[in-house]
């Protein structure tokens, strides 16, 4: 009986953990998509040199994503006692929202990586580079979507 309330205290020490890294990561990860944002005139980062920082801002959203299922999972456990069906459909939900939000971020970074190879070609014109940046914005914008 002891061995299985400190098990649960375990697992929601964790879950807690998880929770508040998750806030800590997004919180780290916002300076990152105001250096990259195409859209405002403050963008500091234009699209050939932002293939770093955006790669780690998405991974950072991603990470975040993560975290918070595992914590959403976690309060699943300490809520089920309470009320299952709220808690399952609560936890359902949480789950389906953030592998959303983790799935827009991987599109993102798979659909950065050859625009920027396409724009950084040695044949590339000046016409077709134009049309990658809009085709990055438009990219940025689904993610921007997502994240706000």
């Amino acid at each position: 009986m002891e061995e299985s309330i400190e098990n649960e205290r375990s697992v929601l020490r964790w879950g807690g953990l998880a929770g508040i890294l998750a806030v800590v990561v997004f919180i780290a990860g916002m300076p990152l998509y105001a250096l990259v944002d195409p859209f405002s005139s403050e963008g500091l980062i234009e699209f050939p040199d932002a293939r770093s920082a955006l790669a780690l801002s998405i991974s950072l959203s991603m990470t975040t994503a993560f975290l918070s299922v595992a914590f959403v999972l976690v309060l699943y456990r300490a809520l089920r006692r309470t009320g299952q069906a709220p808690a399952l459909i609560g936890c359902v939900l949480g789950v389906i929202g953030y592998i959303v939000t983790a799935i827009g971020d991987a599109s993102t970074i798979l659909a950065f990586a050859p625009l920027s190879d396409i724009y950084h070609a040695p044949a590339a014109t000046p016409e077709s580079q134009g049309t990658v940046v809009l085709l990055w914005q438009t990219t940025i914008g689904i993610t921007s979507t997502f994240f706000f």
